[in-house]
């Protein structure tokens, strides 16, 4: 006879031994995942100093090669300091540490980088979660920097991942004190650069010379030279809300001590950023082309330092076309009235759209240095430190609409402007070179079935003459006036080339003439000579 209590025991409590062996089964698999990912994150303290060794550099090294074998991996560290000459970075590898706590120094007098690529073509490496002193009271090179990434713009491609890019990610570094640059990357983009901080660098705080990039959450501050640097090589790349900040402490000059410095950049965007307290501009853009800037600039300009920073401008654009710039300015009224000019226009910026508000300027709003201001569409509400409003003569136009506005029902593009700025509200401009030709501006058509009828305006600059132009008639406004239909005077005709007269020659012609209405008043004869 069965025993049911018994099975059903068996049942909810399986046999011990077999468990048992279950549970070795599972602990060798967990045993054998653990010795997979110690080979692709290894810690830096697996590989010791050897003899002879004075820093800690070859230690990278030997991790380096350890996970190159292996097809790739991350150098851990812990909360230490690890003094290094030049650690460089293969594909697939990285350095992850714990936070500020895992430090790299620079060794003394090292004259090169702390971290850079192993080659040109290095690709998909990772770095987060450290902080690099620089130790420049200690080096004489300005080539001791911080991160340099010097990729090259060609390399060659990733056969794994057919790819041609470099794609590093570069996260929640904190770069201080490097006698050269802080952070410098170059060659080909897509790569994430995000929450790196630099300051107190001897030099720039960060330099972009790549393209196609992602940077945000980025600050630079208390540099010897401009915070943040975009060459025309680092296009195309997107800075959100980067901040640029006390730059050009200890500067002999004011060159090149801005904020950010933009030159000859071209499709760059730079969202929600700010350049602060920078002893010279806050924003410098140097014949830049297509960018979007939108960056809140403020007390930007020298600060009791022996140094003076002349009309100083939170936004200062030395030529470039078609670039799209909207920001803040702002002083502190009566207490830091530093920034002198919310805008400065110089060279030859054309085709620009400026739209800035500021407040408590030292000297104004627009500082226009060549005569641009017709040339670019420039709004800028400003006031100074006595509260004199100072925009009113610094917009291109008051309000421009393509299909929108009042008249929207009759005209699909509207301008309004002052009274007094008729030349700079104008609907239509036409630049030619073929100056004797009818020139046509405007060509509108009424379309009834098969039933067009086509009116022309056009201009001749030679002949300094309006024509109107139907197909079938014309008529002409010069010195002379031409027309295949009447001609009506509302107030009268008059001639500028009478004189006396008394014999009356043969009739041979009539001429009817009109009143103001329109209305025939009868004819005028025409005599072959009047002497």
């Amino acid at each position: 006879m069965s025993n049911l209590f018994r099975d059903n025991l068996y049942n909810e409590f399986p046999d011990p031994n077999k468990k048992i062996d279950e549970i070795g089964e599972q602990t060798e698999q967990l045993q054998s995942s653990l010795t997979s990912v110690q080979d692709v994150l290894v810690d830096i303290g697996r590989f010791p100093k050897l003899g002879g060794e004075v820093n800690d550099t070859l230690r990278f090294k030997r991790a380096f090669d350890f996970l190159k074998a292996r097809g790739g991996g991350l150098v851990s560290l812990p909360a230490s300091e690890f003094v290094v000459s030049n650690i460089k970075i293969p594909s697939y590898c990285g350095i992850k540490g714990i936070g500020r706590k895992s430090i790299l120094r620079a060794e003394d007098n090292s004259g090169v980088p702390v971290i850079e690529l192993e080659a040109s073509d290095t690709k998909f490496t990772y770095l987060s979660d450290f902080s690099i002193l620089g130790n420049k009271t200690n080096q004489t090179s300005q080539n001791a920097k911080g991160i340099l990434y010097n990729g090259s713009e060609t390399g060659s491609k990733d056969i794994a991942l057919n790819e041609w890019d470099a794609r590093h990610t570069i996260t929640n570094i904190f770069i201080k004190e490097t006698k050269g640059i802080g952070f410098e990357i170059s060659g080909r983009g897509e790569s994430q650069i995000d929450n790196v901080q630099v300051r107190d660098c001897a030099d720039y705080g960060f330099y972009f010379n790549s393209f196609d990039n992602w940077v945000s959450n980025i600050s630079s501050g208390s540099n010897l030279k401009t915070g943040i640097v975009i060459t025309s090589k680092g296009g195309s790349s997107r800075y959100i809300n980067c901040k640029s900040w006390n730059n050009g402490q200890g500067a002999a000059s004011v060159d090149d001590t801005y904020g950010f410095k933009l030159t000859g950049v071209q499709g760059a965007i730079l969202s929600a950023c700010d350049a602060q307290a920078n002893l010279n501009h806050g924003v410098y853009m140097s014949d830049i082309r297509g960018c979007f800037i939108h960056v809140n600039s403020e007390l930007n300009g020298s600060r009791g330092l022996g140094l003076v920073t002349v009309d100083s401008a939170g936004f200062y654009l030395d030529g470039g076309m078609f670039n799209n710039i909207i920001g803040t300015c702002r002083n502190i009224r009566n207490d830091q009235q530093i920034q002198d000019y919310a805008v400065t226009l110089a060279g030859t910026a054309n085709a620009n759209t400026v739209n800035i508000t500021s407040m408590a300027m030292n000297k104004g709003g627009v500082n226009d240095t060549n005569n641009r201001l017709s040339s670019n569409n420039v709004s800028v509400i400003a006031d100074t430190a006595d509260y004199t409003d100072v925009s009113s003569r610094t917009k291109r136009y008051d309000s421009l609409g393509v299909g929108t506005g009042a008249n929207k029902n009759i005209a699909p593009l509207w301008v309004t402007s002052k009274d007094t700025d008729n030349a700079q509200g104008a609907l239509i401009q036409r630049t030619t070179t073929t100056s004797s030709t009818d020139n046509t501006l405007i060509t509108t058509e009424s379309i009834n079935g098969a039933s067009k009828v086509t009116l022309k305006i056009k201009a001749n600059i030679t002949n300094q003459q309006v024509i109107y132009d139907t197909g079938t008639n014309e008529a002409r406004f010069t010195a002379k006036i031409k027309s295949n239909d009447k001609v009506i005077g509302a107030t009268g005709l008059g001639v500028g080339n009478s004189a006396a007269a008394t014999t009356l020659g043969t009739v041979t012609k009539k001429m009817e003439v009109f009143d103001a209405n329109g209305t025939s008043l009868g004819f005028v004869p025409i005599y072959n000579s009047i002497t």
